[in-house]
């Protein structure tokens, strides 16, 4: 693995620096801090699969863990040089840039409306597929975050 991130003060907002190949933060890190994308490119990781690349000045990350103190969701690597503008409290950021406030809930009501559709599309495959009411059934239930339902295994048919 590559070079520890700066460590970062508890304070005022703050710019911080990245090389390429230093982690801004790991999936599951305790750590609530805001980054607002300066320059420079990110690399962004869940389960050690590459989802996406971000360079987009102005682009935030770790939005989930600033907002409710959730460990982090995904890691972020630099891929190049990165500069970032950093708070460490949100509500420090909402206080300096209200507006900025309503871009971030833009942005996350979209994020929602993209997950809806690509939760009806999944549907859509998982219908068309014919896989049995047993599969779909699971799916319902872990949909509505209930307990986990064994799917029992087709007996393989040899012809």
């Amino acid at each position: 693995m590559s070079e520890e991130a700066p460590r970062r003060a508890p304070s005022a907002p703050q710019t911080l620096s990245y090389n390429p190949g230093q982690y801004i933060f790991r999936e599951e890190e305790h750590s609530f801090e805001l980054f607002v994308l300066q320059e420079g490119t990110v690399e962004i990781f869940v389960s050690e699969e590459k989802l996406t690349e971000i360079s987009e000045p102005g682009a935030y990350l770790g939005e989930i863990g600033a907002l409710l103190q959730r460990p982090r969701a995904a890691t972020v690597k630099a891929k190049t040089a990165c500069r970032f503008t950093v708070y460490p409290d949100i509500q420090v950021l909402s206080e300096l840039d209200p507006s900025f406030m309503l871009k971030m809930s833009r942005t996350l009501a979209q994020r929602v409306v993209d997950m809806n559709e690509r939760v009806d599309r999944m549907w859509g495959v998982l219908y068309r597929s014919r896989v049995g009411d047993a599969v779909i059934d699971a799916v319902q239930a872990a949909v509505r975050g209930e307990k986990p339902v064994v799917v029992p295994q087709a007996k393989k048919k040899w012809f």
